[in-house]
C-alpha cells in the first residue's frame, strides 16, 4: 500500500523477446478492484489471481477468478473475503463440471493415465464449456 492511502500499487514487467527489451509500468489500484486485462493477454491469468488471493484485488471480468496457492493474504483479506486467521484447505473451491445424460464418472483415485486402460473414459466424453487454463498460460 502507498503511505497515506488505500492505493495498492501494482509494477508490472513485460518481456518482449522478439524485440530483446522489458517493458515496465506502474499503476495505483484504488477501490480493490480492477479490470482484467486476462481476456486480452491470457498470459497474467495467474499474477491476476495471485494479486486477489494475496491483497484482496479483484480482477473484473476475469474468465476463471479462483485461488491460485490457497495461502492467507498479507494485508487480512482476499478478493473472496476470507478471513486472514481463516484455514485455507487446498483444492476447496469450484471445479469444472460435465453434466448431462451420458456422462458417468469414476472415482480412481491417485491412478495416474495408463495404470488403469479400462477405466479412462473415452476422449470424446470430456467436452469443457470453458477454457481451460495451462500452466503455459494458453488454453488446452
Amino acid at each position: 500500500m502507498r503511505p497515506g492511502t488505500e492505493a495498492i500499487r501494482v509494477y508490472l514487467v513485460l518481456a518482449d523477446d522478439a524485440q530483446h527489451r522489458l517493458l515496465a509500468g506502474t499503476t495505483d489500484i484504488e477501490g480493490g478492484s480492477y479490470p482484467s486485462l486476462t481476456p486480452a493477454c491470457p498470459q497474467v491469468h495467474m499474477f491476476e489471481r495471485e494479486l486477489a488471493e494475496q491483497f484482496g484485488l479483484r480482477a473484473v471480468g476475469h474468465p476463471w477468478f479462483q485461488p491460485v496457492r490457497y495461502c492467507r493474504s498479507w494485508n487480512g483479506r482476499d478478493a473472496w473475503d476470507r478471513p486472514g486467521d481463516q484455514e485455507l484447505p487446498p483444492a476447496v473451491g469450484d471445479f469444472y463440471r460435465v453434466e448431462g445424460e451420458e456422462v458417468h464418472e469414476v472415482a480412481v483415485g491417485p491412478v495416474h493415465a495408463g495404470a488403469a486402460p479400462g477405466l479412462m473414459p473415452p476422449a470424446r466424453c470430456i467436452i469443457p464449456t470453458r477454457p481451460i487454463w495451462c500452466s503455459s498460460g494458453s488454453t488446452c
